[in-house]
């Protein structure tokens, strides 16, 4: 009796484990068909669901940043997506670090969006849309620093135009106080 009750219960397990495993799959497809079809806060609703089924899968880690790159929540994308690289799927990976860099592109970050494309092209070389994102993060980031310079050099040239009007005004005015000086000195003397 007793070796029977350790049967069915291994039995059961195996049920429940099975169980478990077809609800986190329907979860997960659920919120990729969900993804698809732009419904991203259900997609998100999904996804989460599925991580308490099985918390920490890199797969689902992934869909969930992808998904909140979507919506356009940017920081919680990049946390989900570093959070997917810090498990070990060599397969997701390239994917992981592509989508990563998309945004923090979109966040303006171009270093750490050329860092993430350079770490996407190490683990898939052939990755055309990584190579070519990272010739135009480049070239973005190439084009801001000249921005930002032409703009300093702008500011320095409209300060030392200031400076230089001020010290004319200071001139000028010296001059009319000497001209007022000189013009009192003639009313005295007559």
């Amino acid at each position: 009796m007793k070796r029977h009750f350790n049967t069915f219960a291994l039995l059961f397990l195996a049920l429940t484990v099975s169980a478990h495993a077809e609800q986190f799959a329907k979860r997960n497809n659920t919120g990729n068909k969900l993804l698809e079809n732009g419904r991203i806060d259900s997609a998100i609703t999904e996804y989460r669901a599925a991580l308490v089924e099985r918390p920490g899968e890199p797969g689902v880690v992934y869909n969930l940043g992808s998904a909140y790159h979507r919506k356009g929540a940017f920081d919680t994308a990049v946390t989900e997506l570093q959070n997917a690289l810090t498990q070990v799927d060599p397969t997701l990976k390239p994917n992981a670090h592509y989508n990563l860099g998309n945004t923090l592109y979109r966040m303006q970050e171009y270093q750490p969006a050329i860092d993430a494309y350079k770490q996407a092209l190490i683990a898939n070389p052939n990755d055309l849309d990584a190579k070519h994102n990272l010739e135009l993060t480049l070239r973005k980031m190439n084009q801001d620093q000249d921005s930002t310079s032409q703009k300093q050099d702008q500011e320095k040239k409209d300060q030392n135009q200031q400076d230089s009007s001020g010290e004319q005004n200071q001139d000028q005015q010296q001059d009319q106080d000497s001209t007022q000086d000189q013009q009192q000195q003639q009313k005295q003397n007559q």
